[in-house]
């Protein structure tokens, strides 16, 4: 397996995101990869239920990843080439039908239950399990920005704040950034399975061929 892309639900609502779907076609005829998808707006309306209800833990952490389901489904609609897939054993033959599989999580992980139930827990984590699990040679997780900043490159002007091209796990850096576009348990997650991540603008998704192809282009990479 080349690789994991965890599409983040924030891509799905920028139009130019349709040359993303474009690109992952041609891809998946050179490489293999499995799509894991983000829960967006679905799992943010979760998290209001989870303080307006007073959800148990438990109770949120299906709810999210059912969301994601949902957003899979989303995805799979723009994606022609897509196709759903429940488990690790459907996943190589989507791939030898030249379909893309969409993981729709929510089945396996409620039957094996690999992860804590918090909301530091998201699909980033989500994908870097499946990553593990297919032993795959690349963790890319797709945002709307283009890696991780030393501050909300939404909030401040982009020439005010620095950019970070690669951060290594050893430093701690990542726990002490004021604000970070991926998951409070990837970092320990990535630690233990030595594996390293990059985080990449859906935006241009030829970005993410350069990733694929071993070439240089904007992004950050978490790296051992």
């Amino acid at each position: 397996m080349d690789a994991v892309i965890k599409i983040g639900g924030s891509i799905l609502q920028n139009r130019a995101a349709e040359r993303l779907w474009n690109t992952l076609t041609e891809l998946i005829k050179q490489f293999s990869f499995v799509i894991v998808p983000g829960g967006g707006d679905f799992a943010n309306l979760v998290r209001t239920y989870y303080n307006l209800y007073q959800l148990s833990e438990d109770r949120a952490h299906w709810m999210a990843i059912l969301c994601e389901n949902i957003l899979g489904f989303l995805i799979l609609e723009r994606l022609e080439s897509g196709m759903p897939v429940f488990g690790i054993s459907e996943i190589s033959a989507a791939i030898e039908n030249s379909k893309i599989p969409v993981f729709l999580p929510f089945q396996y992980l409620f039957e094996h239950d690999p992860l804590p139930h918090s909301w530091e827990v998201t699909s980033d984590s989500i994908a870097a399990y499946f990553a593990e699990m297919l032993q795959a040679q690349k963790l890319i997780l797709i945002k709307d920005v283009d890696g991780i900043y030393t501050q909300d490159p939404k909030k401040v002007p982009e020439k005010e704040i620095k950019f970070l091209k690669s951060i290594d796990l050893s430093s701690d850096l990542l726990s002490t950034l004021p604000t970070c576009c991926i998951d409070m348990y990837l970092p320990s997650l990535l630690k233990q399975y030595q594996r390293s991540c990059y985080i990449v603008n859906g935006i241009y998704p030829e970005r993410l061929e350069k990733i694929l192809r071993n070439e240089k282009a904007k992004y950050t990479l978490i790296e051992i």
